[in-house]
């Protein structure tokens, strides 16, 4: 987007040419591409108001200051050392890509394997937004559209490799859109959701194919409040980690009275209480919604301790399947504790 930026790339070039004969160019750090991305986004944020209003969508700043504070963390002790490296990388990585898209043209959205970013630009007010995808390399049969957490990005929901796992397995197209970093995907970043829907539907490729709804965190409590109002059939939904809040009811009880819901929480979460899920589950049931309950004995707020169990939901969801019998004993039980129907909290409860 600048001639600096053009510069650099014919410096590099210059450097590769006087390297000597079958010699590799040497590969750099993954730090310094984060530092570079920076300063690039940052000269294009300069040029105008209007360049600035255009990129503030994308929280590049942000998100790539982010990265690189996490190549210098200190991995938490439960987490597999392979696994940390794996996010920690991917997640940068797809920033990064960001910004190199954003230094050429624009390309148009195409679903190719492996993990990867798009660039995509609002029908509401033309800001940009970032979705990522991931594709198995086997023919999928499947696509789960999944929301992410909050302080979260869409890369470093997918930047993990656990989701990618269960997509390889079950052969499930992954879509993750950032709705522009905003708290639930509200406002525009809502409008931007259901027209990223629309487009998928139109894909040659993803013709035929069976649509999903997941959320993670916040993004399971985002799904519950945009999810019945979007322009699409979801053959199941997924929460993991999140609840179905007070608000959000009513469009549940409406468009979602027959769709298969699932729900994944670990029993000593300590960012959403394991008891929101359990009442919305509860709720959920009592109204004769299809509804599967799995809890995770030791289960915090993380997806990596929330497996095998979260596989498990996935693969009932996929297959139509309904696993109830977790919640009939909670139903149960409270009947035999003569407790009243609770209702589900009426506020989302996040760090």
């Amino acid at each position: 987007m600048s001639a600096a930026v053009g510069a650099g790339a014919c410096v590099l070039a210059c450097a590769m040419v006087a390297l000597a004969p079958g010699a590799a160019a040497p590969a750099v750090p993954l730090s310094a591409r984060i530092a570079e991305a920076r300063a690039n986004y940052a000269r294009m944020e300069a040029q105008s108001p209007a360049a600035k209003t255009l990129l503030d969508g994308l929280n590049l700043e942000q998100r790539l200051s982010d990265d690189g504070d996490e190549l210098q963390a200190t991995p938490p002790p439960d987490f597999p050392a392979a696994d940390w490296d794996e996010t920690i990388r991917d997640a940068a990585e797809a920033d990064v890509d960001l910004v190199a898209q954003l230094e050429n043209k624009p390309a148009p959205f195409a679903l190719e394997p492996g993990l990867h970013e798009h660039i995509v630009r609002s029908a509401v007010d033309g800001v940009l937004d970032a979705v990522g995808t991931y594709v198995p390399s086997e023919p999928a049969n499947a696509v789960v559209v999944i929301l992410h957490g909050n302080p979260q990005s869409e890369a470093e929901l997918l930047g993990q490799p656990y989701l990618r796992r269960l997509a390889d397995k079950s052969g499930t197209i992954l879509i993750a859109p950032y709705g522009r970093g905003y708290y639930n995907f509200r406002g525009p970043a809502t409008a931007d959701f259901y027209g990223l829907l629309l487009m998928l539907q139109k894909m040659p490729e993803l013709a035929g194919l069976h649509f999903y709804l997941a959320g993670y965190s916040m993004g399971g409590f985002t799904a519950y409040m945009i999810g019945p109002g979007a322009p699409a059939k979801w053959d199941g939904v997924l929460d993991i980690s999140g609840a179905l809040v007070g608000s959000a009811t009513d469009g549940v009880m409406h468009h979602w009275a027959h769709t298969r819901i699932y729900i994944v929480h670990g029993d000593r979460d300590q960012s959403i209480p394991v008891r929101y899920a359990v009442d919305g589950a509860s709720f959920l049931y009592d109204n004769q919604i299809p509804v599967s309950y799995y809890s995770v004995t030791a289960g915090s707020h993380s997806i990596r301790t929330l497996l095998p169990a979260l596989g498990r939901a996935w693969a009932d969801m996929l297959s139509g399947k309904v696993s109830d019998s977790e919640i009939t004993m909670l139903a149960r039980d409270r009947e035999g504790a003569d407790l009243p129907l609770q209702t589900p909290p009426a506020k989302m409860m996040l760090p």
